[in-house]
């Protein structure tokens, strides 16, 4: 279906066919529009002019050029344009803005779009079409339509169509590793107990010391000395040798697949709720505030957003952010009176730009968490004494050392890559910076060109049969016979020179070679009655290829359909086909792999 209306053009008009021959124009000193009169003549095309343009006088000297381009040189160095108004007129305009809003003509065409985002390509449209074009869009229906000029319209065309790509797309394989390391040391030589006791007890006797007094007579006084205390020291000696080392590996590994230029997260682990407090008016116009508490989640675990674009290289772009988290210890934000604990988060976070190739592997790691706690146990005095701190110390309940350490690996494989063409690459002209002008948004101003028919294969004709030669007088030199009267001219205005063009004549006495006719010559239909008209081909040698330009009165007659006839399927070769139906003219070319004689 788009291939059907792109084939069909807008509704402009252009002019009746025309001799296209080559034109030579002198002009030295001449009106300006007696030069464009006269061309108009040549082509027989009339030719107006708007009430605000004003002649002058020009010198012009062109040779070589069809009724089109020199119409296009003349208005261009004299800056002016023209407009078809029908098949046999135009019209002069000075060139100008305001000029341009009154004769050209405006089209609507409403575009469908199939992947790119419709504001995004709008604002592209405003940018390049300016305010000169009028550009809508429907996001509901993913449509787009603009007003504007042939030329605007198929700028826009040309911009929709290089902008209108399918996203690439790329799937991630994401490896989320976090290494946990806790190590303990414990060693040294460790007493019992770091306590030294003296008791007082004279008589030895069990139960003598009871809530730390002891009874004792008053004439046992005199006779006190060291024996009669008892002292406590540590018994028994520990030696320690003790070293442990712990290692942890949780591995999260999941798939993602991401649109090109569209974020993607993924989110491991628990909401933890945060308090939130605001304070509020308890009355309109009094500066007494009574607070409201609200609570907002925050995920705590894994948090990874990858944004892939895919470059034409066929290399990947990933826009990474990545957040590791988990819940601390609770903090009091709150008064004596009033507590207030909230959690604290322990976070680690990575944001960066990779580029890689497609299956390629790669590693982000150094996300390190170190926490080390030193324990001491011993005797007053000792640590600060080299040697005996190591063997009278201990360390217990140990030396501790936790690492943590995230480990990220990434692998891109590529899905789909934007497709290209080369006409997105190409350059098109889009004429000058103050007017839009497409080359191929207009038909040529004589309509479709006819395209030359295909030359003639020179092949031998059949040998004729021997016959007996008569008696005849002797053969005398042959003289050309005088060259046909040659047709009235047209009457040509001086300082114009029309070039000839065409085949050359057969001379006479040459061969005739293949000849066409119509069958039937003539034929009467009704309204709305089919019928077929063939086109006979006679004397036909070898034929490999055929091309044919058909034309007609649109009002009158519409072409169903071109085909081959008996002369290229008589012998059931297969035979290629090309074909075009448009109003007023059909097209068609046939091409055969041997060659095919006959009528």
């Amino acid at each position: 279906m788009k291939a059907r209306v792109q084939a069909s053009r807008p509704g402009v008009p252009v002019l009746s066919p025309r001799s296209t021959s080559p034109i030579r124009l002198h002009f030295p000193d001449t009106s300006l529009q007696k030069v464009l009169e006269t061309l108009g003549k040549l082509a027989g095309v009339n030719v107006l002019f708007d009430f605000d343009y004003r002649d002058k006088r020009v010198d012009v000297d062109l040779s070589g050029l069809s009724f089109e381009e020199a119409l296009d040189r003349l208005t261009f160095s004299n800056r002016l344009f023209y407009k078809v108004l029908d098949q046999n007129t135009i019209i002069i305009v000075p060139e100008s803005p305001a000029k341009h809003r009154t004769y050209d003509e405006v089209l609507l065409r409403t575009f469908y779009l199939q992947n790119a985002d419709v504001k995004d390509v709008e604002v592209v449209l405003k940018q390049m079409l300016g305010t000169a074009a009028k550009v809508a869009s429907n996001p509901t229906l993913g449509s787009i339509t603009v007003i504007g000029t042939v030329d605007q319209l198929a700028l826009a065309e040309r911009v929709i169509d290089a902008n209108d790509k399918a996203r690439g797309e790329v799937i991630v394989d994401v490896e989320i590793l976090e290494v946990s390391r806790n190590r303990l040391k414990q060693y040294g030589i460790e007493l019992s107990n770091y306590s030294v006791s003296e008791t007082f007890s004279p008589t030895g006797a069990a139960n003598e010391v009871s809530g730390g007094f002891t009874s004792l007579r008053a004439h046992l006084l005199s006779s006190l000395n060291l024996a009669d205390f008892v002292v406590s020291i540590p018994s028994t000696l520990f030696a320690n040798f003790l070293q442990t080392d712990n290692t942890v590996r949780i591995l999260a590994a999941p798939r993602l697949r991401a649109a090109e230029g569209k974020p993607t997260k993924l989110n491991i682990g628990q909401e933890v709720p945060v308090p939130v407090t605001t304070f509020t008016a308890t009355q309109p116009g009094v500066t007494t505030f009574a607070p409201a508490t609200s609570f907002n989640y925050r995920n705590v675990g894994v948090n990874l957003q990858i944004t892939p674009r895919v470059n034409a290289s066929g290399e990947i772009t990933l826009e990474l952010s990545t957040e590791f988290s988990q819940v601390g210890g609770l903090q009091n934000v709150g008064t004596g009176q009033n507590p207030i604990n909230v959690p604290t988060f322990l976070s680690r976070k990575l944001e960066g730009v990779l580029r890689v190739h497609d299956g390629e592997t790669n590693l982000l790691g150094g996300l390190v968490q170190s926490r080390e706690t030193e324990n001491f146990k011993g005797i007053l005095g000792v640590r600060s004494i080299p040697i005996l701190n190591k063997i009278l110390t201990s360390n217990s309940p140990g030396n501790t050392r936790d690492d943590s350490e995230i480990i990220i690996s990434l692998t891109p494989h590529l899905l789909r890559a934007p497709r290209l063409v080369e006409e997105d690459l190409a350059s098109l002209y889009v004429g000058s910076a103050e007017q839009v002008r497409v080359p191929s948004a207009r038909p040529p101003l004589f309509g479709q060109p006819e395209e030359a028919p295909l030359p003639p294969v020179p092949i031998p004709g059949p040998t004729p049969a021997p016959t007996p030669t008569p008696a005849v007088p002797p053969p005398t030199e042959a003289v050309p016979p005088p060259s046909a009267a040659a047709p009235p001219a047209r009457s040509v205005p001086p300082g114009t020179v029309m070039e000839p063009s065409g085949a050359p004549s057969v001379p006479a006495g040459e061969k005739r070679g293949p000849t066409a006719a119509m069958s039937p010559a003539e034929a009467t239909l009704r309204v709305g009655e089919t019928a077929n008209i063939s086109v006979v081909l006679l004397n036909a040698q070898e034929v490999v290829g055929m091309e044919m330009v058909v034309a007609y009165d649109p009002a009158l007659l519409e072409a169903a359909d071109v085909g081959p006839g008996p002369l290229l399927t008589l012998d059931g070769a297969a035979v290629g086909v090309e074909r075009g139906l448009e109003p007023g003219r059909a097209r068609a070319k046939f091409t055969r792999a041997t060659g095919a004689s006959g009528s």
